[in-house]
């Protein structure tokens, strides 16, 4: 199945949990909020978040400064 994140096709072999996805892709998760199809996911939703095939997933660093 293929996801897209920040607009890149992904490869997966099948569906896999968002937190495991993170792990898995070694994704800092400090400073970050998580939209998939455009929906903000909560990240006490994370570990039960499933990725399903054509999902686009898009990842929003925060940043500091004035």
């Amino acid at each position: 199945m293929t996801i897209y994140l920040n607009n890149e096709p992904i490869k997966l072999e099948k569906s896999i949990f968002l937190s495991d996805f993170l792990k898995q892709k070694n994704i800092s998760t400090q400073g970050i909020a998580i939209a998939i199809d455009q929906t903000i996911i909560p990240r006490t939703q994370w570990e039960e978040t499933l990725l399903m095939p054509d999902q686009k997933i898009l990842i929003i660093h925060a940043v500091t400064g004035g």
